[in-house]
């Protein structure tokens, strides 16, 4: 039962392991829908400042101003409708809200007035939900917005531009948009890190039990069946009592690296608990499924692995992927009976088909 693997660097998994949607409450809906519900706050309030002429505003300046900023909401209102997040609204929302705050200020054609201060928001919102360089890029361009503002309205001759008041506050909003981007930029390190290690198995680097639930509520989009692939090592007790843990730690990583190379489409590979493994592998039909994991037992650019295996397909066996993980489940344990060292699955009709 000796393993002595000669394999490649493992493959890296974190892209599919730790996901943005784990950040519990930064993506949920209501989290989101109180954030359109503030944008339709915003909107009103800035209407009823021009309106009721707390902030004087000739009517089309306000109709135009208000008016983007209420085409801008209606996609927010969109996105969260949906209930899922919307790549290209995530990267562009906050540009469209400069230039909704851009419009605002030209609209009062006043700095005296603080709506420029609604650029800040604008950077504090893009530090806690851009990367690090969108973040910086929405600070430059919050900047940028602030002084064009500025020079319109001082070249039009609405208001009386002064230089040095304008430089220091463009450079301190600059300032604030780098700490903010910087700042939360550390925060988001330590999230990740913690969603990591919350989601990862950590001997063998693994998608933990679980992802691996997270990954049986969401079937993968893959247009094949689902091969449902359970494996668990062969006397891994007596192994450990005659060589020591240590060794048995290692055998584990040796199988988690087999597997990550001998399966680089799987939708996830996890250990399951113990000695046992669970992979969600895509394939045409149960003779493809059985021939790839027949590979481990037979080696490759490894030893022969000791391992006993049973396969279930979704949706040819079971309705649910928690169904044939089961099922799954089951013929493992008829191989580890009857078969050990071979794999035993499930046919089209639940007949089973067994592998030495």
């Amino acid at each position: 039962m000796a393993i002595q693997a000669q394999l490649h660097t493992p493959i890296d998994r974190d892209a599919d392991l730790v996901r943005l949607n784990d950040e519990v409450g930064r993506f949920d809906t209501k989290y989101i829908g109180l954030l359109v519900s503030l944008r339709w706050v915003i909107l009103a309030a800035y209407t009823s400042l021009g309106v009721f002429s707390i902030v004087p505003m000739h009517p089309l300046a306000l109709a135009g101003s208000a008016g983007w900023i209420g085409l801008t909401n209606i996609p927010a209102t969109w996105v969260w409708l949906q209930k899922r997040r919307i790549p290209w609204y995530d990267n562009t929302y906050l540009f469209m809200d400069v230039l909704s705050v851009s419009f605002g200020v030209l609209a009062s054609a006043n700095l005296d007035y603080p709506i420029w201060a609604a650029f800040l928001m604008v950077m504090a919102t893009g530090a806690a939900e851009l990367s690090t360089r969108l973040a910086i890029l929405n600070a430059i361009a919050c900047t940028i917005a602030y002084v064009a503002c500025a020079a319109v309205i001082g070249l039009a001759g609405w208001y009386d531009v002064q230089t040095a008041p304008l430089v220091v506050t463009a450079l301190i909003m600059a300032f604030i948009g780098f700490n903010l981007a910087v700042t939360f930029d550390g925060s988001r390190r330590l999230r990740s890190y913690i969603r990591r290690l919350a989601v990862t198995d950590p001997l063998t680097g693994l998608a933990n039990r679980r992802r691996l639930s997270d990954s049986l509520g969401e079937p993968p989009k893959t247009g094949l069946p689902i091969a449902v692939i359970v494996l668990d090592v062969d006397n891994f007790k007596q192994y450990n009592d005659s060589r020591g843990h240590l060794a048995g730690d290692q055998l584990l990583v040796h199988l988690a690296d087999a597997l990550n190379h001998e399966f680089p489409d799987a939708h996830i590979i996890s250990r399951y608990g113990g000695d046992e493994f669970v992979l969600l592998v895509p394939a045409e039909n149960v003779e493809q499924a059985i021939m790839r994991a027949t590979r481990l037992t037979q080696g490759g650019p490894y030893e022969p692995l000791p391992v006993s295996i049973g396969i279930s397909l979704w949706p040819d066996n079971e309705p649910t992927l928690d169904a044939a993980l089961a099922a799954a489940d089951d013929c493992l344990r008829v191989a580890k009976t009857t078969n050990k060292g071979g794999v035993v699955a499930l046919s089209h009709d639940r007949t089973s088909i067994t592998n030495p």
